[in-house]
């Protein structure tokens, strides 16, 4: 079996649909998709602190709901976004 067979073989056996943390099984996408944004809300946290940016802007994003933020005037055209449920009729 040549190298490439041999590592691609490997690679194949990686991904799984259930991952378990702390003993207790989940599905994989649910829990990289956590850690990602875990990861991401400590990233920005932390370039904040680093560069003296204001770190309640950035907590404050993080922990907006999607609804919140589907209500947010843009930015450079002064008009309200469409709600979810008219852009779903």
């Amino acid at each position: 079996m040549t190298l490439t067979a041999r590592l691609n073989h490997h690679l194949d056996a990686l991904p799984r649909p259930t991952i378990r943390v702390a003993g207790r099984a989940g599905p994989s996408f649910q829990i990289l998709g956590y850690t990602g944004v875990a990861v991401a809300i400590v990233l920005t946290q932390v370039l904040a602190a680093t560069t003296g940016r204001i770190t309640w802007c950035s907590r404050a994003i993080a922990v907006a709901q999607p609804d919140d933020l589907d209500r947010r005037v843009g930015p450079f055209t002064g008009h309200r976004f469409p709600s979810r449920a008219a852009r779903h009729r």
